[in-house]
């Protein structure tokens, strides 16, 4: 599995089912190459959508570790959504390494 899945998944062992008492949201990731963003399957509950970008937070800035050395640009982005499959939120980071003088 990929490590950007491993990560956002790291605390869950198995899939929530759909209906829990938790709404379930799915992130979806997008490492910036072009190739559209990664479909989350699994998901994971969260209380509501404000700890679903916070948790999309902690994963992105983990992710920028080691997606971004080597890279002089780049955009990382984590689409959140709902369990009918509605984007809740996008949280993105833009990398720029410029050399000067």
């Amino acid at each position: 599995m990929p490590l950007w899945y491993e990560r956002v998944h790291s605390a869950q062992l198995d899939p929530v089912p759909v209906g829990s008492i938790m709404p379930v949201f799915y992130f979806d990731y997008d490492n910036g190459e072009g190739l559209g963003a990664a479909r989350d399957e699994i998901g994971a509950d969260l209380v509501d959508v404000a700890a679903a970008v916070v948790e999309a937070t902690q994963t992105l800035t983990e992710l920028a570790a080691d997606t971004l050395l080597g890279t002089a640009e780049r955009l990382l982005a984590i689409m959140v959504r709902d369990e009918q499959g509605a984007t809740k939120a996008r949280v993105s980071l833009a990398f720029r390494a410029e050399m000067t003088g």
